[in-house]
């Protein structure tokens, strides 16, 4: 005869990506409960996802008050709305999807009366090209592109090769060969450079 699961065990619905519990999550926590699932609770402790040898933690649900346009405000001054954000580990960021990253994740600050609490985003880095990197141009090989990629930072992303504003995108044309230095700035003022070279083969 089938029997009943022990007094400790129960029943529960756990999110995936984090393995929070359902219950622990309120509000609209993005990128914290992408799809449910239902599964065995011991002692009605659900272990996070992302906790273990590797020291990180499950994504922090923080709560944070917008404004009418969406931005992030302080509740005494404009602040209308309460919502929930799952922010996850920085050392998990290279590993998630862009659109669960913190810098795609919290709204705006806003210009007039930002939150009280700021939360901080890491260091912004150029992630694409390593530094003192050396690229082969290849001959014949048609137009060559060189990608365009960061972590960390907040807002639009602008780009800029030995000094000069390259076009909004993802990728730039590789350049001819020499020295060149690379260089991002986010909305705040955070930058990171590189330097690298790119080469001719030997004939």
């Amino acid at each position: 005869p089938r029997q009943n699961p022990p007094a400790s065990v129960s029943r529960g619905t756990v999110c995936w990506p984090s393995g929070m519990a359902e219950s622990r999550i309120r509000g609209r926590a993005a990128g914290a409960c992408a799809r449910r699932h239902r599964a065995w609770i011991l002692d009605h402790a659900v272990p996070p996802t992302l906790t273990g040898e590797t020291g990180l933690s499950a994504p922090l649900v923080k709560a944070v008050w917008t404004d009418k346009d969406g931005r992030r405000a302080a509740p005494g001054c404009g602040g209308v709305k309460k919502s929930a954000f799952a922010l996850w580990p920085w050392q998990a960021e290279p590993f998630i999807p862009g659109g669960w990253r913190r810098a795609e994740v919290l709204p705006e600050d806003s210009d007039l009366c930002p939150d009280l609490a700021p939360v901080a985003l890491p260091r912004i880095r150029i992630v694409s090209v390593s530094d003192q990197s050396v690229l082969t141009r290849q001959p014949g090989a048609g137009t060559a592109s060189l990608p365009l990629k960061a972590l960390g930072g907040r807002g639009r992303l602008h780009w800029f090769l030995n000094q000069k504003s390259l076009e909004s995108g993802s990728t730039m044309p590789l350049p001819d060969p020499g020295a060149y230095q690379l260089a991002v700035v986010d909305e705040t003022g955070n930058c990171d450079q590189v330097s690298f070279r790119v080469i001719s083969p030997a004939p």
